[in-house]
């Protein structure tokens, strides 16, 4: 039996923090931050595979590609286009020479979900599928990170232009009934970088108390 929609988000949402942390939840909002590894060579495929595999569950509507060298230099490529026409030649040459640099590749795709009529869901509604399999697809995410940074394996999930290009399915080879919903950029982690400036709201904007 498949899992409702309801069941989809509880599948990968439940927290992996340890008890203690839940009865703080002030201490443990303070203690978010973002950080940037320095992702280095070299790398395997062997744990990213692993930590997608314990992620598959039937009924549910994410989809993981790990993509190869011929399909990086293509994706490459289509971003260094976007970066020139933006920026010009020679920062598109720059970017297309970081990025080759990237060591391990995951685009994360949400299959696009269809109501009962064939219409395609659209995410501007509330209480719709489509809004609930993108918020459990970015769930996965998270997860999936999470695992990785456990095996000793440094990510970014990145967002940027190029993933909603029309020309980038057709480069990273994705079928057309999937969107992206990001890329995960991974490798060995050069060592643990420093945490960032902090620009974060205080507590009290972020956590409001109600009766």
């Amino acid at each position: 039996m498949l899992p409702t929609t309801s069941e989809r988000s509880r599948c990968v949402a439940r927290s992996s923090l340890p008890t203690s942390v839940h009865h703080d939840l002030p201490a443990a909002l303070r203690t978010c931050a973002h950080r940037k590894h320095s992702l280095a060579r070299p790398h395997t495929t062997a744990t990213t595979e692993k930590t997608c595999g314990a992620l598959t569950l039937r009924g549910l509507q994410w989809r993981f590609h790990l993509m190869g060298p011929k399909t990086v230099q293509r994706v490459c490529e289509l971003n260094a286009e976007l970066v020139t026409v933006e920026k010009g030649a020679s920062e598109g040459e720059k970017k297309l020479k970081r990025w080759l640099e990237i060591p391990g590749w995951l685009v994360v795709t949400c299959v696009s979900t269809t109501s009962t009529d064939g219409r395609a869901g659209h995410l501007d509604e509330p209480a719709g599928e489509a809004r609930e399999d993108y918020a459990a697809t970015c769930c996965a995410i998270q997860n999936l990170c999470l695992s990785l940074h456990a095996d000793g394996l440094g990510t970014k999930w990145t967002t940027g232009k190029v993933n909603f290009d029309p020309r980038f399915g057709d480069a990273a080879g994705l079928p057309s009934n999937e969107y992206v919903v990001g890329t995960i950029w991974f490798g060995a982690a050069a060592g643990v970088p420093p945490l960032p400036p902090k620009k974060r709201l205080s507590l009290a904007e972020v956590l409001s108390r109600h009766e």
